[in-house]
């Protein structure tokens, strides 16, 4: 019989040696995986090139061949790696760490706010389910935005009063959503939709302590200004107008989405349910036959 005392120890060690086992799964799952699309490709280029020339990467991923998303965020992400290891898979490797990191930290706290869940559900599910395993794994700008999604939302749920359990200090919560806005901004144009959560978070926030303070403001700010500071030599060196790589002309709202919400198979909640369910067909081919080519290999 093992020693009681040694208990606690030993779960821990087994605990890190499973976590240490899905990090591999996931980094040789990601490893696998093509470059599927010329988006995809642009994304690894963009580290490629401010490796080999060391130039700055004062722009990120393209929306459209007229429309860049300023910020150096997505260039160092993918080519500071190079400099540690000067190889092609160091990309992925600290991608994965970062977003295996934000993933048990995501994990993390839905354990704590689901104590009536099995915790090997929670952290097995999040850890393996394919459309987090197929955009968190490979060099792609959402699987980026993951680290800066989780960060914001985690943050924004402890600063609703009527949500938070306390398990994050509220300045810290602040400085969260501050640092996951930013970092989304620079890598995907679905930034926007975080902005009604923060006006949500700052006008709970207030009407909770019946009187305005500047400290959810300031540790938000913060946050926003240590990620935000990549943007500021693009802004210095093309302008304002300019240096926002004309993205404005694709912020622009579209209610022909709000007829779409219910119109299967193009609904927007279709999408969103998708996201959380075991939907595996999108990633493992389009048709029978390179679904069996998939499996056989």
């Amino acid at each position: 019989m093992p020693d009681p005392k040694h208990q606690p120890r030993m779960r821990r060690g087994s605990f890190a040696l499973l976590l240490l086992l899905a990090f591999l799964f996931r980094l040789g799952f990601g490893l696998c995986l093509p470059l599927w699309t010329d988006d995809e490709k642009q994304i690894y280029l963009l580290g490629l090139k401010f490796y080999a020339t060391r130039w700055w990467p004062y722009f990120g991923p393209d929306v459209t061949n007229a429309i860049q998303i300023p910020g150096a965020l997505q260039g160092l992400l993918v080519g500071l790696p190079l400099f540690v290891a000067p190889v092609p898979e160091a990309p992925y490797i600290f991608l994965n760490l970062i977003s295996f990191a934000a993933l048990c930290l995501f994990a993390w706290y839905c354990s704590r706010r689901l104590p009536q869940l099995p915790r090997w559900f929670i952290w097995t599910w999040l850890l393996t389910a394919p459309w987090t395993l197929n955009l968190s794994t490979h060099i792609f700008n959402p699987s980026y935005v993951l680290v800066g999604a989780i960060l914001f939302f985690v943050g924004a749920i402890e600063t609703f009063p009527s949500l938070s359990r306390d398990l994050i200090p509220r300045h810290w919560s602040n400085f969260m959503m501050g640092f996951g806005l930013l970092w989304v901004m620079q890598l995907h144009l679905s930034w926007v939709i975080l902005i009604p959560f923060l006006i949500a978070s700052f006008f709970f926030q207030y009407r909770a302590s019946r009187r305005f303070t500047i400290a959810p403001i300031a540790w938000f700010a913060l946050g926003a200004m240590i990620i935000g500071s990549l943007l500021v030599p693009t802004f210095i060196r093309y302008g304002f107008v300019s240096g926002t790589g004309s993205t404005g002309a694709a912020l622009v709202v579209n209610w022909e989405t709000v007829r779409k919400y219910w119109n299967v198979p193009e609904s927007i909640l279709g999408r969103l349910l998708s996201l959380a369910s075991f939907e595996l067909p999108r990633f493992i081919g389009g048709n029978t036959n390179s679904r069996l080519t998939f499996v056989k290999s």
